[in-house]
């Protein structure tokens, strides 16, 4: 006759074949997953134009796939990764916000400039 201890070590050693992930090697390091986020960033964005009152600022900008986007202070952008911080009256500024902590953003911020208005490096 078994007992019920018999029987909750049975379960116990039939538990990893039972289920669908094969068992994991306890001394190979955890595979993370990349940072899915870390790739999309406004490079390649254009500053098309900036309308508006200093209040209530409105950049146009043209992404890399020919998308038009109107834009306004403190909105996020590329599934709330980025977020416009300032429209200046030749210039907009993007910062990346830090959704995971192990998947810090590549960079912090951007800034778009207006064509005639670009700035030395």
């Amino acid at each position: 006759m078994r007992t019920r201890t018999d029987w909750l070590w049975l379960l116990l050693s039939l538990s990893p074949a039972l289920s669908a992930e094969p068992a994991r090697n306890p001394f190979q390091p955890l595979l993370l997953a990349p940072c899915s986020a870390s790739s999309v960033s406004p490079a390649g964005w254009q500053l098309k134009g900036i309308v508006g009152q200093p209040a209530r600022r409105h950049g146009w900008v043209l992404t890399a796939n020919g998308q038009w986007l109107r834009l306004i202070a403190q909105q996020t952008v590329l599934a709330d990764g980025w977020r416009v911080v300032q429209i200046a009256p030749y210039s907009l500024e993007l910062r990346a916000i830090a959704n995971d902590p192990l998947c810090p953003p590549a960079a912090d911020s951007f800034r778009l400039m207006l064509d005639n208005h670009k700035e030395g490096k």
